[in-house]
């Protein structure tokens, strides 16, 4: 818990009686129905019984509602455990109330764990109100799903190299669907998540500065930019799938052409097999001392004749 006041960050302890100056940092776990528990006198926190099925809620999506107590958001940011195979997300509940700010996070995710360090070492400026606060907050979970681009570029390039390798058959299709899905459902996310932030904008009842306005939008471009990079690698997938079934395609295609060209090649030369082979009293060459090499001779000649001419005609 942080107090921001005097243009510096302090902690104090939960049993401290709430600052009535300054800015006011909760960073909560949401461990269960007692998560109240970690909150410090004063702080007259009292929630609706909707919110507070929500705050419990591991699956909810991004959400934004006003009461006249408090301001609820739920954003949805990125869960640095699981796999860049399957990339998941975890909510987020933000509390915002006069100059407080109540985040509830799940138990092990390490969000603020750096923004924090920072603001107690005097690193960085400490926010002079709860949306200034907000926004700080908001930026912290927005970078992290911005850093899950460079992994998923990495894995999608590696599964391109594979794909189009002929000598290395591709199996790992049920991951790469997986993979696609979770891109497509991280994109809308990335849509009802800057819905939020608008709507909240919208309704937000203290005053914005110019810039902590300018701050906001260059929020929701970045919000903007992690779904269109998402849609961007549905997209690549896409053209992935395509490649390789037409690489596999035009290989089939190959195969047949040869096939087909050794008929072409065969076809004659049982023809003139089957020519020699008639049981007739008299044909040529058979009283002859060298019929059957003349013969052999034949159906070489002729062999290498359509051979030459076929590669000649490219049909080969």
């Amino acid at each position: 818990m942080l107090w921001f006041h005097e243009g510096r960050a302090d902690e104090f302890d939960s049993r401290q009686r709430l600052p009535s100056e300054g800015v006011v940092w909760l960073d909560l776990v949401r461990s269960g129905p007692d998560w109240r528990e970690q909150l410090p006198p004063g702080s007259d926190l009292s929630l609706h019984a909707q919110h507070d099925a929500d705050v419990l809620n591991t699956t909810h999506p991004p959400f934004f509602n006003k009461t006249r107590e408090y301001d609820f958001l739920v954003f949805r940011g990125y869960d640095s455990t699981s796999d860049v195979h399957h990339p998941r997300t975890r909510p987020i509940v933000f509390l915002l109330k006069d100059n407080m700010v109540v985040t509830l996070r799940e138990q092990g995710d390490e969000s603020f764990v750096d923004l924090r360090r920072s603001w107690l070492a005097g690193d960085i400026g400490v926010p002079n109100s709860a949306a200034s606060l907000l926004h700080r907050l908001l930026d912290v979970v927005v970078d992290g799903l911005l850093g899950l681009r460079e992994p998923v570029n990495r894995l999608l390039a590696g599964w391109q190299e594979r794909l189009l390798d002929q000598s290395d058959p591709f199996n790992d299709w049920r991951l790469l669907m997986r993979l696609r899905n979770q891109l497509r459902w991280l994109s809308g996310t990335m849509e009802a998540q800057l819905n939020v932030i608008e709507s909240w904008r919208e309704d937000y009842s203290g005053d914005f500065s110019q810039n902590l306005e300018i701050r906001f939008k260059d929020l929701e471009d970045h919000i903007r930019r992690v779904g269109s990079h998402a849609e961007q690698n549905q997209g690549a997938i896409d053209a992935l799938v395509q490649i390789h079934f037409a690489a596999n395609g035009q290989r089939t295609n190959q195969v047949m052409q040869f096939l087909a060209g050794i008929s072409a090649i065969f076809l004659p030369l049982n023809l003139l097999v089957g020519y020699f082979g008639m049981n007739f009293a008299d044909m040529p060459f058979l009283s002859r001392p060298h019929g059957g090499l003349i013969s052999l001779l034949l159906i070489v000649l002729l062999g290498v004749a359509l051979l030459w001419g076929f590669r000649r005609r490219r049909w080969m």
